[in-house]
């Protein structure tokens, strides 16, 4: 699965067969962030995560990353409407006085 031309050219046994492999606790990653108890996060992975089984061995992935001989650079020009609070100059009040 990749592209959504992929996925719209995808017949079921295809998701099946990519759901069964890729779905599972040993091919997955999980990441919380913020401000939360540690405990109660695990309690709450362990309920919804906990009774997943474990799915076949997942092979390792033999990519080589070319080396990196020479510093690359992109710029993207985008417009992108700032909230008030976040203009140059808003937070002002929060600089130390």
């Amino acid at each position: 699965m990749g592209s959504h031309a992929d996925i719209q050219a995808a017949k079921v046994e295809d998701v099946r067969i990519s759901s069964s492999f890729t779905t599972r606790p040993n091919n997955a990653s999980l990441a919380i962030v913020g401000d939360f108890d540690p405990a109660k996060a695990k309690q709450l992975v362990e309920k919804y995560f906990g009774p997943l089984k474990r799915g076949a061995p997942v092979p390792k992935i033999a990519a080589v990353t070319p080396p990196i001989t020479a510093e690359r650079r992109a710029v993207i020009h985008d417009q992108v409407e700032l909230r008030a609070s976040m203009k140059p100059g808003s937070l002002r009040h929060l600089q130390a006085r």
